[in-house]
């Protein structure tokens, strides 16, 4: 395995360098295969620049399932609010690569409103260097072990109440970014229920990083497998 010297600088950013095989990762990838469902609401959109977060998500009705290309005018946090708008207070469990200040500070306000019923958030190890106020909150709200900072660029989200089980995967982080973006929504069960047991394997891997730095996390990462 080729070998690289980092600076000093780059040291500083990756913490503890490791040389890893695949099988150290995973013996396997975690992977969903279920059968194509008939009976699902399908809407495929392509929105225009003024069209916003709720011309894509349109009615919600059990078995919806909409999918898209944006041209970036409305963020990830635009989609969970036009959704909350319709069905209510939700629980949410959310996987980005990053979430800019703008998006932090409507975080926080839908954190306080009581929007989310529970709340977990699943981060890249750089966010908490750059915003450790908003992990401070939702800790707070949530508990200790409501966020988990580790090695991560997977963007999805899942959204739940009594009646919907909501599946969501994006091209988008949690900031508002005028690039053209992809996104789908589908009330799933099967495919909620299979990437909410993944992430709580993460969740009670990763546990115990308050007052933690990201050296901390970037270990837990290393021991972690499906």
């Amino acid at each position: 395995m080729e070998e690289f010297d980092l600076s000093p600088d780059m040291k500083e950013l990756c913490g503890e360098v490791h040389s890893l095989s695949l099988s150290d990762i995973s013996s396997q990838p975690i992977v969903y295969r279920g059968k194509v469902k008939t009976n699902l609401k399908h809407e495929m959109k392509l929105l225009s620049r003024e069209k916003t977060a709720k011309d894509f998500l349109g009615k919600i009705a059990p078995d919806f399932y909409v999918t898209g290309f944006t041209m970036g005018q409305f963020s990830l946090i635009d989609i969970l609010k036009a959704v909350i708008e319709q069905i209510g207070t939700v629980s949410v469990t959310m996987s980005t690569w990053t979430v800019a200040k703008a998006d932090c500070s409507e975080l926080l306000a839908m954190l306080r409103n009581g929007s989310f019923k529970r709340f977990r958030l699943l981060i890249d190890s750089t966010f908490q260097k750059r915003q450790p106020s908003i992990t401070a909150e939702i800790r707070r709200q949530f508990g200790a072990e409501s966020i988990v900072i580790t090695r991560n660029h997977a963007k999805l989200l899942l959204i739940k109440n009594d009646i919907y089980s909501i599946y969501g995967e994006t091209s988008m982080n949690l900031n508002f970014n005028p690039r053209m973006e992809t996104i789908s929504l589908r009330d799933d069960k099967d495919l909620f229920n299979f990437f909410n047991h993944a992430m709580d394997l993460i969740f009670n891997h990763h546990e115990n990083q308050e007052n933690k730095n990201y050296r901390y996390a970037l270990r837990q990462f290393s021991t972690f497998k499906f």
